[in-house]
């Protein structure tokens, strides 16, 4: 049951993370962030906009992109957005 609830979160958290990056990057397919299940997710980034995630944002994830949603929830989901739309399209 308690595997059950924190998949549940996750899964919830992911349709909010896809719905605020459609939102402010309207134009780019965000549907990989809802189609992956589990904790992690592979965002696409590249190493440079890794850099940027971590420098300017103080977000951590692997250098192929690999981020862990477990720790996100609905207060930190516009930052996360925010963070990932500022280093595709600047980085």
């Amino acid at each position: 049951a308690e595997m059950q609830g924190m998949a549940g979160r996750i899964a919830r958290v992911r349709g909010e993370l896809r719905a605020a990056l459609e939102v402010k990057y309207p134009g780019k397919d965000w549907s990989f962030v809802t189609s992956q299940i589990g904790m992690f997710s592979f965002t696409g980034l590249s190493p440079a906009q890794v850099d940027n995630m971590t420098n300017k944002w103080h977000v951590y994830m692997t250098r192929d992109g690999r981020i862990s949603l477990a720790g996100l929830n609905s207060a930190k989901v516009d930052y996360l957005a925010n963070a990932i739309v500022d280093s595709f399209k600047n980085h």
